[in-house]
């Protein structure tokens, strides 16, 4: 098994899906609910799955995968990691969004692996044609929680603004490994299921 296989992964699974309309974590891709797709793919590292307390998915999950409650719900991607991170003891973790069911675990494999070699990045993302990209993610947790906390106690709520300290991996690199650019294939409304496919 890769070490990278071991690092356990937070899965931002909450948002109201008001651009798809219904809840999108249960439309199918590849004739399974989106969520257990981004799941599969990040099998069999341990998952910490970040929902909304007010909007549970309805769903068994996986058995790598728990239930963490966004302990700030309602505020965002940078509140719901902020719980992901504080269910961990781990040093590494990667993190995903739930509506990424095409993410390529070798990629993610890349983002440690990256992010294990520059000492001084706290943050490892992938970059496409637009710059560096918010998700996915590879991150030293107690670094980055420890600004993360009061960030959000300031108001912040964007994920790009751990970006700031990252390694950042480009696209000739990561699309070696998926030259499809399937990892940052995201679903944000009905179309995107088809887009690319």
């Amino acid at each position: 098994m890769h070490p990278a296989a071991r690092v356990p992964t937070i899965v931002l699974a909450g948002g109201a899906s008001t651009r798809m309309g219904t809840d999108k974590r249960l439309v199918l891709v590849d004739g399974a609910p989106m969520l257990h797709r981004t799941l599969d793919r990040v099998a069999p590292a341990p998952c910490m799955v970040v929902i909304d307390p007010r909007d549970p998915p309805s769903m068994a999950l996986p058995s790598h995968a728990h239930v963490v409650v966004d302990t700030r719900p309602g505020e965002g991607p940078l509140a719901a990691l902020e719980a992901g991170l504080r269910a961990t003891d781990a040093s590494l973790v990667v993190v995903v969004g739930g509506d990424m069911p095409w993410v390529d675990p070798a990629v993610l494999a890349l983002l440690t692996t990256r992010l294990t070699a520059h000492v001084a990045a706290d943050v490892a993302c992938l970059a496409d044609a637009n710059g560096p990209r918010p998700l996915p993610l590879a991150l030293r947790r107690s670094a980055v929680l420890t600004r993360l906390t009061a960030l959000l106690d300031h108001g912040e709520r964007r994920l790009r603004v751990l970006l700031a300290n990252a390694v950042v991996v480009g696209p000739a690199a990561w699309q070696a490994v998926d030259p499809r650019g399937d990892t940052l294939r995201d679903v944000d409304t009905p179309a995107d299921l088809v887009t690319g496919s």
